[in-house]
């Protein structure tokens, strides 16, 4: 009687174990897709905050450039039509560059980040 009790008493602590092992990879893990996710949040803030700066200074230069430009066409309204233009022509080559290999360099990009190998 004596061995079957030493095989329960093995068995239970098999599973306390297993238990405590299990709650200790949850917690692991819980940790690692907490780092990635903080430092996923703090690119997305700091890329935010950089692109929000330069969106401002390209404006404030757009409108500069759109003035002076006029200032030499003699019409405030033709240097923002070249402005307008030059931002049309810079839409169509990202585009084009889009859908060319660019896509995929921000995919593999994305998903190196995601998965910590950037």
């Amino acid at each position: 009687m004596e061995h079957t009790d030493d095989i329960g008493s093995w068995l239970e602590d098999i599973t306390i174990e297993a238990k405590a092992y299990a709650d200790s990879q949850k917690d692991y893990y819980l940790l690692v897709a907490s780092e990635r996710t903080a430092r996923i949040a703090g690119g997305v803030l700091i890329r935010g905050l950089m692109l929000l700066f330069i969106a401002m200074v390209v404006l404030l230069l757009t409108i500069a450039g759109a003035l002076a430009i006029g200032t030499l066409l003699g019409s405030a309204v033709y240097g923002f039509l070249v402005m307008a233009g030059v931002y049309a022509l810079t839409a169509v080559l990202i585009w084009i560059a889009w859908r060319g290999s660019l896509r995929e360099r921000f995919i593999v990009t994305f998903v190196n980040t995601v998965h910590g190998h950037a």
